[in-house]
């Protein structure tokens, strides 16, 4: 059986940002980008990779983790499409 440690996770952080008027990952929380703060607890709790699944790649480059953009044609119909 699989540890859940060495279940590599996919950050969804895309979205239109309709309602919250920017990217919420990038939003502050405690001094910091909503997104760092959930990898530095995913990578407390597993050594697994991480990657970030996006519309906007850009807005989340400097993460220095791989980054999975949408499909065009799938855009706006959610993260699970």
């Amino acid at each position: 059986m699989t540890a859940l440690s060495d279940i590599p996770c996919v950050i969804l952080a895309g979205g239109g940002s309709r309602r919250f008027g920017s990217p919420k990952g990038l939003a502050d929380f405690n001094g910091a980008p909503l997104i760092s703060r959930i990898v530095e607890m995913i990578s407390r709790q597993s050594s697994a990779p991480i990657a970030i699944n996006a519309n906007e790649t850009r807005h989340y480059e400097a993460m220095a983790l791989p980054i999975l953009s949408d499909d065009a044609d799938k855009a706006g119909i959610g993260p699970l499409a």
